[in-house]
């Protein structure tokens, strides 16, 4: 996640890759309005919670690049704060998910989507990147 102060608006990168740590999909996404960091890394995570939904797909594990978001998933951590909140939805979108874990990977391991985070800022909305193998093209 990557916060964008001059246009009030913050990005998301997220990367699917298989079993052997191959490239799959990616997405970029950029939302607006003002989010605290913490606020806009539970949004993110959110976010691709829902795209992985939505591209119908189990046995995932979800490296997030925020230290905050793992623990507060991980130990449920209670509360009425935007944070607390949007983590509770996250939750619950996970419900549907069958073998499927979160994990904290820093984000310096992480560089794929922290540049496909900057890069959202270039494209209207979201933006779907998907593996095409050689032989195909």
């Amino acid at each position: 996640m990557v916060i964008f102060q001059e246009s009030n608006s913050f990005g998301t990168g997220f990367c699917l890759r298989d079993s052997n740590g191959s490239f799959l999909k990616a997405q970029t996404i950029t939302a607006t309005g003002s989010a605290s960091p913490k606020e806009a890394e539970a949004r993110a995570f959110s976010n691709g919670i829902s795209w992985i939904r939505l591209i119908n797909i189990q046995n995932v594990i979800f490296d997030v690049d925020s230290k905050q978001v793992a623990d507060s998933f991980n130990h449920f951590s209670k509360g009425n704060s935007d944070f607390n909140l949007i983590m509770s939805k996250c939750r619950y979108d996970f419900s549907f998910f069958l073998n499927s874990r979160v994990g904290f990977i820093q984000r310096q391991i992480n560089r794929v989507t922290h540049n496909l985070a900057k890069a959202s800022r270039f494209y209207a909305s979201s933006h779907n990147f998907d593996y095409i193998p050689n032989e195909m093209i």
